[in-house]
């Protein structure tokens, strides 16, 4: 049954596509779209997307050479770098965890109208005793 499906799919569809994920806090799609078009026009080999969410940003680079990715991604990190906080997750509070823990740095916080949401937040990822006060 399979035996003429995959040599139509090998023959039909692209057979390797990488992707690279950049997330952004406090930076708006208009903001950042001018820069990705351009990007595009200038690299034909790849696409970049752009999905605006609560609290952040997420930019994809799509390449069919993954040895594509990386400088375009170093351009985009360049133009945006005050906002730029991860290409691992899309939560913040991983972010924060990671470069905390990779710089011995420690974090406490006296909350009162949160509730204890930051807290709760950020404790909710296996780890964050390491740092987390």
């Amino acid at each position: 049954l399979l035996d003429p499906v995959i040599p139509f799919l090998h023959k039909h569809c692209p057979r390797k596509h990488y992707v690279k994920s950049l997330y952004f806090c406090q930076l708006s799609e208009q903001t950042v779209d001018p820069l990705l078009r351009t990007l595009e026009k200038e690299n034909p080999g790849i696409q970049i997307g752009i999905c605006p969410s609560y609290g952040f940003l997420s930019v994809y680079i799509h390449a069919k050479d993954p040895q594509e990715l990386d400088p375009i991604a170093d351009k985009i990190i360049q133009a945006y770098a005050p906002y730029y906080f991860s290409t691992t997750s899309k939560y913040i509070e991983s972010a924060l965890q990671e470069w905390m823990i990779s710089h011995h740095q420690t974090l406490a916080c006296a909350e009162s109208c949160t509730g204890g949401h930051l807290a709760a937040r950020i404790t909710a990822i296996s780890g964050a005793s390491d740092y987390f006060l």
